[in-house]
């Protein structure tokens, strides 16, 4: 889940970039370890290796989002009948020439007007 909404794992080296001041990582948290259970995620990352795993892994995780390019995974349904509509329209107009009516360029004058020479 966490995946699919582009929240990636933190690293120690964006860690140390967060704490440098560089991000907005100034929340007032204190964690009494003494009440963490460190065998919980120390089998999960047994079970579900990760590249690039922080020291604190093993008590506790932290994931951060934003950085890189935003991905976004639908089936866009209302886009593709927008552009299903949009294409039907613009054949529709060709086909009937109505788009003559509602042309804002002049109409060009007709052959007969020019002088022969």
């Amino acid at each position: 889940i966490m995946e699919k909404s582009n929240f990636k794992l933190l690293s120690d080296e964006e860690y140390d970039v967060a704490q440098s001041g560089k991000y907005l990582l100034n929340l007032p948290i204190k964690v009494d370890e003494s009440k963490l259970d460190k065998k919980l995620l120390t089998t999960y990352f047994k079970e579900h290796p990760h590249d690039n795993l922080p020291t604190f892994a093993d008590k506790y995780i932290i994931f951060r989002r934003g950085i890189g390019f935003d991905r976004t995974t639908d089936y866009f349904v209302m886009e593709k009948v927008d552009v299903l509509i949009s294409r039907v329209w613009r054949l529709l107009q060709r086909v009937t020439r109505i788009d003559r009516l509602f042309s804002k360029k002049p109409q060009s004058k007709s052959r007969n007007d020019i002088k022969k020479t």
